[in-house]
């Protein structure tokens, strides 16, 4: 090697040449390799196929003359790829300290790569079932992919819901937030996941279509029949006639609705993500290790009042309307 490097000779005169020696004894092309077939050796060894026998790069000169065919060595999470995830697909079958050791190298890699690197190993993980989990209603313990699992921080919510998949306590020796970090960017939920399937979409149609005849016989018939009198249709009446009708009380529905967010802090300080938070939680986050910092409180609770009373003062005169809608008046 160090001598052909030494020859001034491009590469396309070794393209069809097998003299890359692997650590099998067997010989390939620098053409063959396809880019990262062949790896050169580390320290310690990285159990890679298609390894350059350690002997033939000893030297420096041979060296270079491999690094100059484009041979490099292989990256963490290539080795992660090829060597470490294969073994969670399918119905893995890996011991306890195997599984500690193969996670613990896992969160570390995925601690130190790059953002391009993230993305690949992510991808990568999100196919395999190396997420151990276990059921909320038996605790049975399976290895499941990552979409398919809830943190296991929710677990007093399922508690004894069956078919529900959290994720274990992580092994001794790896912390809680390192195993969180790497879970969430593959895939695991930390919050209740929306589910829709064929019957819902169904059931949701009906009521819809029933909501729709059910507002329409609620009309007065003497208003609907005025109107195809004068020669609107069903869309004419809807938003004519029917909708006016029924503004003062969807005004006050939405107003009720909007007072419920706003003041939701029960629920959002169990389920929500720490990157969205109700109004609330910034108010109950003023405290600080100095204490509490009262001056961003009034500030925060100022705030939270205006917006409310602002909404009530725009909309006011649909209020008493909208509330009494459908009341019995004697």
């Amino acid at each position: 090697y160090g001598f052909l490097h030494k020859q001034g000779l491009s590469r396309w005169s070794f393209a069809d040449v097998p003299l890359i020696r692997l650590e099998d004894g067997s010989h390939i092309a620098p053409a063959a390799r396809g880019g990262t077939d062949a790896y050169l050796p580390t320290d310690p060894p990285s159990g890679f196929p298609n390894t350059v026998r350690r002997e033939v790069c000893s030297s420096r000169p041979a060296l270079e003359f491999l690094k100059w065919l484009g041979l490099s060595e292989p990256d963490r999470v290539d080795d992660l790829i090829r060597n470490v995830i294969p073994r969670y697909r399918g119905q893995p079958e890996v011991k306890a300290r195997e599984y500690a050791a193969d996670l613990r190298t896992m969160i570390g890699v995925y601690r130190d790569a790059s953002p391009e690197q993230r993305r690949k190993l992510t991808d990568a993980l999100r196919e395999c079932a190396f997420v151990r989990a276990a059921d909320a209603a038996t605790g049975e313990l399976s290895f499941v992919r990552p979409g398919e699992a809830y943190l296991g921080r929710l677990r007093d919510l399922f508690e004894g819901v069956p078919s529900v998949l959290l994720t274990a306590n992580p092994p001794q020796g790896i912390r809680r937030r390192d195993m969180t970090d790497l879970l969430t960017a593959c895939g695991v939920s930390r919050t209740l996941a929306p589910v829709t399937t064929r019957e819902e979409i169904v059931s949701w149609r009906r009521t819809s279509r029933f909501s729709h005849e059910e507002l329409r016989d609620m009309m007065p018939p003497e208003l609907r029949e005025a109107a195809l009198v004068d020669g609107a249709g069903e869309v004419t009446t809807f938003w004519r006639i029917a909708l006016p009708l029924a503004r003062p009380a969807l005004v006050a529905s939405t107003l009720i609705c909007f007072a419920f967010a706003w003041n939701e802090f029960l629920f959002a300080s169990v389920l929500a993500n720490r990157d969205w938070k109700p109004y609330p939680m910034l108010v109950a986050g003023s405290d600080t290790v100095r204490g509490i910092d009262f001056g961003f409180v009034t500030t925060r609770m100022l705030i939270a009042v205006t917006v409310p009373v602002i909404l009530s003062l725009m909309v006011q005169r649909f209020i008493v309307r909208g509330l009494t809608f459908g009341a019995v008046k004697g």
